[in-house]
C-alpha cells in the first residue's frame, strides 16, 4: 500500500487529536519537558532542536545536560542564539559542557549553526516551513538537514 501525502489541515487534525491524549504528568524524565518550559514557539523550537540533538543516552542525564545549557541561555533560548548571530553573546558560557562524547566545541558549533539559520530565516519554524512541501509523502524531505531545498544548517558566518 502506497502512502500518499497528508494535507496540512489533515495532519494538524491528527496531531491535535494525538496531543489531546497526552498526559503531561507522565513526561519526566524526558527531554520534551525542557521544551514545555517555554511559552514562545520560537523558544520551544530552539529548545526542542537542542534537546533532540542530544537525545541519546539515559533520559535523566539528557534532561540534566540540556537543561543546564538552556539555563545558561536565560529566559529565551531564541533571543540567546539570535544574539550569537550578531556576535553579542559570550560562548564561554558553555565551558565544561560534556554530553557523552560531545564537548563544548561541538555545542558551540551547533549553536552557531542554529544562530545562522535564525539570522537567515527569522526562526527555525520559518526555516522548516520554507522546506516543507505538502506533496511529499512524509515530512522527512522537509527536514532542513536532509532537504535539497535549502542547506541552512551548514551555513557559517
Amino acid at each position: 500500500m502506497r502512502s500518499r501525502p497528508l494535507r496540512q489541515a489533515l495532519l494538524r487534525q491528527r496531531l491535535d487529536e494525538l496531543v489531546a491524549t497526552f498526559d503531561v504528568s507522565t513526561i519526566s524524565p524526558d527531554p520534551l519537558e525542557l521544551v514545555r518550559r517555554y511559552d514562545d514557539p520560537r523558544d520551544q523550537e530552539v529548545a526542542g532542536l537542542i534537546a533532540a540533538a542530544f537525545a541519546y543516552g539515559r533520559a535523566d542525564i539528557i534532561v540534566a545536560n540540556v537543561g543546564s545549557v538552556l539555563a545558561k541561555m536565560g529566559r529565551s533560548p531564541f533571543e540567546y542564539v539570535k544574539r550569537l548571530a550578531v556576535g553579542g553573546q559570550r560562548l564561554g558560557d558553555f565551558d565544561g559542557f560534556v554530553h557523552r562524547f560531545h564537548k563544548t566545541a561541538d555545542l558551540v558549533v551547533f549553536l552557531r549553526c542554529i544562530a545562522a539559520a535564525i539570522d537567515e530565516h527569522g526562526s527555525l519554524g520559518e526555516l522548516f516551513r520554507k522546506c516543507y512541501d505538502d506533496k511529499d509523502k512524509d515530512i522527512g524531505p522537509s527536514s532542513p538537514a536532509s532537504s535539497k531545498r535549502s542547506d541552512p544548517l551548514t551555513a557559517t558566518r
